[in-house]
Parts: C-alpha cells; structure tokens; sequence
C-alpha cells in the first residue's frame, strides 16, 4: 500500500523490504500462536450465520457473496486492529469498499502498468484507486500509531501490537534490521497482512 511514496508490495526488495517481511511473518506466527484469532473466526461466522438468517431467513437461495467476503474483512480488520467490527460499521464498510474497488480494477491497473499507452483511457480508474490506497492507507497508518500509544509491553491484542513486539525484539536483539522499523514503516505491512 502506498504512504508517501513507500510501498511493500510492489517496491525493490532491498534491505527495509527484508526487515519488514521477517517483522511482519514474526507478528503473524505471533497472532497465529494467540487463541484469540481462532476465537475471533469463530465469533465472526456465528454473527454471520445469524445475520443470514436474519435478512434472507431459512430455506431460501441467496447470494452468499457480499456475507462472505465481508466476514473476510472483519476478520481482517478486526486482527489487524483489535477492534470487533458489526456488519453495519462505517468503518469497516470503508475497509470493504477500498478492498472491493481495487479488486474489481486490478486488471485494468495491471493491463496500464504493462501497457502505459494505455493509461489515458483508464486515467479515471487509475486516479480513483490512487486516491482510494491513499485514503485506506492514511487509515491504516493512524490505526497502528493510535494502537503505538496504548500498547502495553508483552501484550498482544491484535496485528498491530504484534508487529510492535516485533519490533521492540528486533532493538533488544540490537538487529541490525531495527533501523529499518520505524512506526512509518511499520504501518505498511498491517494494511497487506491478508
């Protein structure tokens, strides 16, 4: 995702993009290990078992799509924040909208980065999912350092906090890698943990 011109998707994979990968795989396997996640999942489906039920009742067809693919968000958004999100919550239909909007032009952003001559007949498409990385991005971010000021040391709630013990490791360790894990940076990989 892209913050000030810092990406760690698509950027060279030099010295900070190594630093982050193994901060970011050693705050996975530290969420992963948490009963907390698989706690999480399971709450997740049974509100979304009951939210089916609710709006489509039993022993119709449905369209099971916009149920699942927002359960992916919340659980999603939920590990990476420690917030539990309901199905109605602006802030998760924000994180949904921004995830459905790139997934549904990724071919046409991938067809002009292959193919620049093309870029004027998508300029919209291309401009909109700018905007629209940039804005979830900026949200990301202001996440993890609003999760930064309340983190307590040894105290894992969700992604966020794991990639600060990570990061405190990494220092402890005097890794030479720890220069690399400034909070800016550290709130790239929460916004591609999925």
């Amino acid at each position: 995702m892209l913050q000030n011109g810092k990406d760690v998707v698509f950027t060279s994979h030099g010295p900070v993009w190594a630093s982050l990968r193994r901060v970011a795989h050693s705050a996975v396997r530290k969420l992963a290990v948490s009963e907390k996640l698989s706690d999480l999942v399971d709450d997740v489906v049974n509100e979304t078992v009951e939210t089916i039920i609710s709006n489509e009742g039993i022993g119709k067809p449905f369209n099971p799509k916009t149920y699942i693919y927002m359960s992916v968000i919340n659980i999603i958004a939920s590990s990476a924040f420690g917030k539990r999100y309901s199905f109605e919550d602006k802030e998760l239909k924000f994180y949904e909208e921004s995830f459905e909007h790139f997934r549904a032009n990724s071919s046409k952003l991938a067809l002009t980065d292959r193919v620049p001559i093309l870029k004027p007949f998508y300029a919209n498409v291309v401009n909109k999912t700018i905007q629209t990385v940039k804005g979830l991005s900026m949200s990301v971010k202001q996440k993890y350092l609003d999760r930064l000021k309340v983190h307590s040391s040894g105290v894992i709630h969700d992604f966020c906090d794991a990639l600060i013990e990570a990061k405190e490791e990494a220092i402890a360790d005097e890794k030479e890698s720890a220069s690399a894990l400034t909070d800016v940076n550290l709130s790239l990989p929460v916004s591609t943990q999925h």
